[in-house]
């Protein structure tokens, strides 16, 4: 009996080994417990990548804890706030955290061996004791720190093996052994705004060699700066208060640097270029120590580029654009300086020919737009018209004018000829209904087929339309009855004189008769 009882424990433990083995990657919310307040707890079951429901407004103390599986969370902006361990000793590889997260657990994201990357959003003012604790394992490299940060506190990212940071201008104080213990650490950017470093704070970083500081002098805790590279330098502004060497020559074991901020010059600081015509730009004169970077602003358009090592923008532009002023700086540890550079982008001057070839290509293609939309039954538009050079057609006219062309025979909507005998008729009509009315010709009245073409009485009919009253003339139709009228009267006429001539005749020849 228990000879099998141990039989049955092994296949038991085989079993569930085989089925943990072959688990596969979650990828919804079924791997963890969410409460009716939004609180995240018990996410032991989950593996691989997970997204985190927005309904989760907290991520739970230690709901993640020990889980090596997991190796990516998307953490969504509903969590305000993270728990203490909750992702400690975890599989993760990289971590962003929201800017909506408004308070962080101690040790959140300690000792994850895996972890290489971490990015802190806009809006997350602090990080709580041993936030990124990483035990010597010398695995995050990158880390982004944002803006909105104002506090660091102790052993936040103790032995977590950064290469170089930047502490933002935003924090004020970093806490005991914030980052201590990070020995492929070469620099350190330490923010204006910091005012307190305390003790260990940098201690044990071997490799520390530079570290920049851009305000006054901070408080400085027992041995914030000890163990590092012998001959590191403290980069302070020409005009920093504080920083005074001991004894010994050294400030809290760094030798002090005090920067020069830059000045510089633009020559020349304006330039006129036609569009895509590589620009001449401009040189840069520098007075004071070594600038680190440069910035530009607004960015640079498009076809252009600038060199934040340079300072240089080049290239060639491709948008014409008028005069904009651009702002160059240039910054060190001491300060910075700026100066401007002005661009104006011309349009290039086309030729008398180039230009009227380029008219002439845009009517055609409008005309083109025109037959194709007409054929295709879409809506044609007054603006079309005029690019294709088709005068006759206004505001007023246009609906009439359309449903004239859509009811053309379809061939004839194909061919821009027939499309031009219709917007001819428009603008002839169209100056009939005017006082130009008395300078039209009866060929004209012809061609639209106003009057008939074999018609002897061309001129009495044009001077019957222009005694019209301007109402009786705004239309082809109000036109053409008002001519069809005037024919009739005019046969009328003929045919009365006809027949007097014919009854007198009758009388003459009557009076002959024997």
């Amino acid at each position: 009996m228990h000879a099998i009882s141990r039989i049955s424990l092994v296949v038991i433990f085989a079993l569930a080994l085989s089925a943990f083995s072959v688990r596969p990657a979650q990828a919804d919310a079924s791997c963890y417990e969410v409460n009716e307040a939004g609180l995240l707890t018990n996410g032991a079951d989950c593996v691989g990548a997970i997204v985190i429901d927005d309904s989760v407004t907290s991520i739970g103390d230690s709901a993640f804890q020990d889980n090596i599986a997991l190796t990516s969370v998307s953490i969504p902006h509903s969590v305000l706030h993270i728990g203490t361990n909750a992702f400690a000793l975890t599989g993760l590889t990289s971590v962003t955290i929201p800017g909506t997260v408004t308070s962080i657990g101690d040790a959140a994201f300690q000792q994850i061996g895996s972890l290489t990357s971490v990015i802190i959003q806009e809006g997350v003012t602090s990080l709580p004791t041993q936030a990124f604790y990483n035990n010597f394992s010398s695995s995050i490299v990158n880390v982004s720190l944002p803006n909105s940060l104002t506090l660091i506190g102790t052993s936040a990212f103790y032995g977590s093996g950064l290469t170089s940071i930047t502490i933002p201008n935003s924090v004020t104080s970093i806490g005991s052994y914030a980052f201590a213990v990070n020995r492929a650490l070469t620099s350190i950017t330490v923010g204006s705004g910091v005012t307190s470093i305390g003790g260990e704070a940098f201690q044990d970083n071997s490799a520390l060699t530079s570290v920049s500081f851009l305000g006054n002098q901070p408080s400085i805790g027992a041995n914030a700066f000890s163990f590092i590279s012998a001959g590191a330098v403290a980069s302070v502004s020409s005009t920093a208060e504080g920083y005074v060497p001991g004894d010994d020559g050294l400030w809290n074991g760094l030798t002090v640097s005090r920067i020069v901020a830059p000045t510089i010059t633009l020559s020349p600081n304006s330039e006129e270029k036609n569009v895509n015509t590589a620009i001449s730009g401009y040189t840069i004169g520098i007075t004071g120590d070594t600038v680190t970077s440069f910035s530009i602003s607004p960015a640079a358009p498009s076809g252009l580029s600038f060199n934040t090592t340079t300072g240089l923008m080049s290239g060639i532009p491709t948008s014409v654009a008028p005069a904009t002023v651009f702002t160059i700086t240039a910054r060190n540890t001491g300060g910075l300086s700026t100066a401007t550079f002005t661009l104006t982008v011309k349009a290039v001057a086309l030729t008398a020919e180039a230009a009227a070839e380029r008219a002439a290509a845009a009517k055609q293609e409008a005309r083109a737009d025109i037959l194709t939309n007409l054929k295709a039954g879409k809506e044609l538009t007054l603006e079309s018209f005029a690019k294709a050079g088709i005068p006759g057609i206004t505001s007023a006219n246009f609906p009439e004018f359309q449903t004239e062309l859509r009811n053309l025979p379809e061939p004839s909507r194909s061919d821009i000829n027939h499309i031009l005998k219709v917007a001819y008729k428009f603008e002839i009509v169209d100056k009939i209904s005017s006082d130009r009315v008395s300078y039209l010709l009866p060929g004209v009245f012809i061609e639209i087929s106003l009057i008939p073409a074999g018609s002897k009485n061309k001129i009495a009919l044009v001077a019957a339309v222009r005694r019209l009253p301007l109402a009786t003339r705004d239309s082809y139709v109000k036109i053409k009855v008002a001519i069809d009228e005037e024919i009739a009267r005019i046969q009328a006429r003929k045919d009365r004189l006809a027949s007097v001539i014919a009854r007198k005749a009758q009388r003459s020849l009557g009076s002959t008769q024997p």
